[in-house]
């Protein structure tokens, strides 16, 4: 790296390293999870993707089911869906759209979409416009979080996970639309709360 004429510094290739966004996301967990101590991550994770799916609602009211489960997975689901995908881009099934949205399903072990339209899996989209368009959706999503890259053990992640994920919904990023609601079930306590 060399001093630009401004003062600045000059990158060039050679200065360039390519990286995973796991690797990103290890250096620089601020830039991600902002304040968020380790243990809080996978709470933010749920956030983000409750919020995700509540995107994609399209009826009043807009409600996802979020569940902190006993083995550290995270779960959310929704009902009265919309997905849209370019016609003029790679096709897609609705699942596959909906996992390169969530690109934080990269720093788990595994996630699992189900995407169904009237109980069945929901097959070829309508092409509308210039967009291929799949209506009236059930989109279920379970992410198994890594728990070496959090570096937390899962039974401390859901510790008063419904009252810490009450928290995480209280600030400015994550605070919800007055329309929109989760109900949000910890399986280990045995409680279930709803926020929004």
């Amino acid at each position: 790296m060399m001093e630009g004429v401004d003062g600045h510094p000059n990158y060039s290739a050679a200065d360039l390293e390519i990286v995973t966004l796991r690797e990103a996301v290890a250096r620089r967990p601020a830039m991600y999870f902002g304040d968020y101590a380790a243990e809080d991550w996978p709470l933010v994770i749920a956030a983000w993707t409750a919020t995700d799916l509540l995107d994609y609602v399209v009826t009043p009211r807009p409600r996802a089911m979020v569940t902190l489960h006993r083995d550290g997975d995270v779960s959310a689901a929704v009902s009265g869906a919309r997905l849209t995908w370019p016609v003029a881009a790679r096709p897609r099934s609705a699942d596959d759209v909906i996992r390169r949205r969530m690109w934080w399903h990269q720093l788990g072990s595994s996630m699992a979409v189900t995407v169904l339209r009237n109980g069945t899996p929901s097959g070829m989209a309508d092409v509308i416009g210039d967009e291929l368009v799949w209506n009236d959706l059930s989109i279920a999503v379970r992410l198994t979080l890594d728990a070496d890259f959090v570096g937390v053990a899962p039974q401390m992640w859901w510790r008063d996970g419904v009252a810490r994920l009450r928290a995480v919904f209280a600030t400015d990023r994550f605070r919800l639309p007055p329309d929109q609601q989760l109900t949000v079930t910890d399986e280990a306590a045995g409680t279930v709360a709803t926020i929004g």
